[in-house]
């Protein structure tokens, strides 16, 4: 086999865990050609991992509405054209869904790589591939479940290390923002903050993060840098007004950036996200603040990690509302303090122990093992 394709156009976290499904591929068969079909919002985390040889952008986002369009169609057109003659002899569907399903059956690929009957997200999915594994992790984490596809193949990889190349010029551009915002030097510690999510119920208190936030800015030399994504702005903008602290709200950036930004940090605070997961494969230290999902299946996978997680009787429920938010409610700002500063701590002791670390995104801090150290 030559040419394959894997299927998973979103979200931000869930591209990250099929990222070691390309890798153990390429490990495997180096000559092999991997492509990805992707929402057009995240091509540029996946322009920045070798492991992948070209995207496939579409948009799934705009639903049914999108299509009155002509742009749009004539995009649709394009791609599903693209697909069909991509000649694909073999398909990943690593998202489970009817619509992922349909993609890979388009592509006429005579071997359809997907999970059976229970590990699909929607039952129908399962008619559209033919090639299932016979065993799947009972438990663990969802890269271990990703890569349990490669098992008729073959290939047993338990690795969950990538690569990431990011351009030049983004580098560049990145490097100069952050200096100018927070020179490098002896004390300086970098921590990204992400205290919104994509789900309401992952969110944690604004008051709540808000105390962490001050009491992080208030550490001797320690900036704080405030990630957002679309439509959360303005939320993260009221996290900034502490007087006298060193809080910064990131400008607007795209997937590369952010991935970017992150080389430069120490330390990540925040909730189950696509950042959150890309500052993990990236082996930074994270805490991690989890309610209604499982941190086991979708919590940081590499690096130093503490995961602040309550376990209520109702959770991991996997509910995007909920009127209660026990499981976010029943997380102490105290015990996130303590994880954090014991991170803070370590991080400045180790830089007293050695040279001090200049930070940068070609190549990973020395003090940690960043995705695609081998």
């Amino acid at each position: 086999m030559r040419r394959f394709l894997v299927v998973r156009t979103g979200a931000l976290g869930d591209i990250v865990h099929g990222l070691p499904v390309a890798a153990a591929l390429k490990r495997a068969y180096p000559n092999v050609r991997v492509d990805w079909i992707v929402e057009e919002r995240y091509v540029g985390l996946l322009q920045c991992v070798p492991e992948v040889d070209a995207c496939l952008p579409v948009r799934f986002q705009e639903g049914l509405r999108g299509l009155a369009d002509p742009q749009t169609r004539a995009r649709w057109r394009q791609t599903l054209t693209r697909l069909r003659r991509a000649s694909y002899d073999a398909t990943l569907d690593l998202q489970g869904l009817i619509r992922s399903g349909l993609i890979a059956a388009w592509t006429r690929a005579p071997l359809r790589f997907g999970f059976a009957g229970p590990w699909v997200r929607e039952r129908p999915n399962v008619l559209f591939s033919n090639v299932h594994p016979r065993r799947m992790p009972s438990g663990g984490h969802v890269i271990d479940r990703n890569l349990a596809l490669l098992h008729p193949l073959g290939i047993h990889s338990t690795a969950r290390d990538f690569s990431y190349h990011v351009p030049a010029e983004v580098e560049e551009r990145v490097g100069r923002y952050v200096h100018s915002v927070a020179p490098p030097g002896k004390d300086g510690l970098r921590v990204a903050v992400h205290p919104v999510a994509g789900w309401p119920t992952k969110e944690w208190a604004p008051e709540r993060y808000a105390e962490v936030i001050r009491r992080i800015s208030g550490v001797r030399g320690t900036q704080v840098f405030l990630l957002w994504g679309p439509g959360e702005r303005e939320r993260v903008g009221a996290f900034c007004g502490f007087p006298g602290s060193a809080v910064h709200r990131l400008p607007e950036m795209g997937p590369s950036e952010l991935l970017a930004f992150l080389r430069w940090c120490d330390l990540f605070v925040g909730g189950d996200s696509g950042p959150m997961q890309i500052a993990s494969s990236l082996g930074k230290p994270v805490v991690a603040l989890f309610g209604p999902t499982d941190p086991t299946r979708n919590g940081p996978f590499l690096g130093r990690h503490h995961v602040a997680w309550a376990r209520v009787s109702c959770a991991p429920c996997y509910r995007r509302r909920c009127p209660r938010s026990e499981c976010m409610d029943a997380l102490d700002v105290e015990n996130v303090w303590i994880a954090v500063l014991a991170f803070l701590e370590e991080i400045r002791a180790r830089r007293v122990e050695g040279p001090p670390c200049t930070g940068g995104v070609s190549g990973p801090a020395p003090q940690e093992k960043a995705a695609g150290q081998r």
